[in-house]
């Protein structure tokens, strides 16, 4: 049997396999990858970002998640980010409190490329035709 082809490998990020050595020490990246990502979309913010201190696969993994809808708060009070509530809102959106600052970082931040809904609070013409331009897809 090829390499390829086993049930007991390991792929990385990057495509790379390896093979697992003992059946009986897997850890929770011997899963499938879409397994795990299935299973941090019941994580809220403040919990991917600690996923995304583990390691580099599970980084990836939370980063995809993290980005992949954005919530901007422009005007009016900031979005109170709580570490143990886990509603709809809290586990789909990641939130960006006064982003009207922070719009140029955000719109130059490389892991936009996972970005698939930006929502705003208040619409900033500006703001919305500049993502419009540079992020055509969202």
């Amino acid at each position: 049997m090829s390499l390829q082809y086993s049930q007991h490998n390991h792929v990385d990020v990057n495509g790379t396999i390896f093979p697992i050595k003992n059946d009986e020490n897997r850890s929770i990246l011997s899963m499938p990858y879409d397994c795990i990502f299935e299973v941090l979309q019941y994580l809220n913010q403040i919990d991917l970002v600690n996923v995304c201190l583990v390691n580099r696969e599970l980084c990836y993994l939370a980063r995809r998640k993290l980005y992949r809808s954005i919530f901007v708060v422009i005007l009016g009070p900031p979005i109170e980010i709580k570490m143990n509530v886990y509603n709809y809102f809290y586990t789909n959106y990641t939130i960006m409190n006064r982003a009207d600052y922070r719009m140029d970082h955000l719109l130059k931040n490389p892991n936009l490329q996972f970005c698939q809904l930006i929502r705003f609070n208040f619409i900033k013409p500006v703001f919305c035709q500049r993502v419009q331009r540079l992020y055509p897809r969202i």
